[in-house]
């Protein structure tokens, strides 16, 4: 019996972070409405796209100063803070490496 819980266990802990990446993933693709792999700023201002304004600003302490403001201006801030090669636009990675700690999506 020990061995059956440790076994289910230790898959649990090895599959969490290809469930995070794959919850993340599609997630992505949702937003990602022209389909070109890439979420752009519209994209990213979405509805859908709830932002835990507590996980953000331990995640980006400088955030502070905005985490007062409207929806649409947490989310533009928070957007060029994921954009790590300041290329305008959110590659799958980059959204990998934020959106599951701070982003709630509703569907």
């Amino acid at each position: 019996m020990r061995i059956m819980v440790m076994s289910v266990l230790c898959a649990l802990v090895f599959s969490s972070p290809v469930l995070a990446d794959d919850v993340a993933d599609r997630q992505f693709s949702e937003l990602d409405r022209d389909r070109d792999d890439y979420l752009t700023k519209e994209e990213f201002a979405d509805e859908k796209v709830q932002v835990n304004r507590r996980k953000a600003v331990k995640l980006f302490p400088d955030m502070r100063d905005v985490e007062h403001m409207n929806d649409r201006a947490l989310k533009d801030s928070l957007f060029e803070r994921m954009d790590r090669n300041n290329d305008g636009v959110l590659s799958r990675d980059e959204w990998r490496k934020v959106a599951p700690n701070i982003l709630e999506m509703r569907f």
